[in-house]
């Protein structure tokens, strides 16, 4: 549960580091583990938004149909359990 919802965290903090220093394979790596840590501590939320993180960081290296399936899983997920703020970020 919590640690590794806290792991997790970390993890997608230093993703979006890595991300800011251009470092894309090292984003992809740190973003992966932190999905599925927060997939384990089953925190719907933070498996929202690091799909979001996901989704852009694959547009920004124009793989858009693997962004598209990321948004949309962040979408659906949302929606399932009427996270407003995950669909409304989904979408935008």
């Amino acid at each position: 549960g919590g640690s590794k919802w806290s792991e997790a965290l970390a993890l997608r903090g230093l993703g979006i580091l890595s991300l800011r220093e251009n470092d894309y394979s090292q984003t992809e790596i740190l973003y992966k583990e932190s999905h599925s840590l927060f997939k384990k501590s089953h925190e719907k939320t933070g498996e929202i938004k690091i799909l979001i993180d996901l989704g852009d960081l694959y547009r920004l290296q124009s793989k858009y149909e693997t962004a598209r399936k990321l948004i949309e899983e962040a979408y659906t997920v949302s929606n399932k359990i009427k996270y407003k703020y995950g669909e409304a970020k989904a979408l935008w």
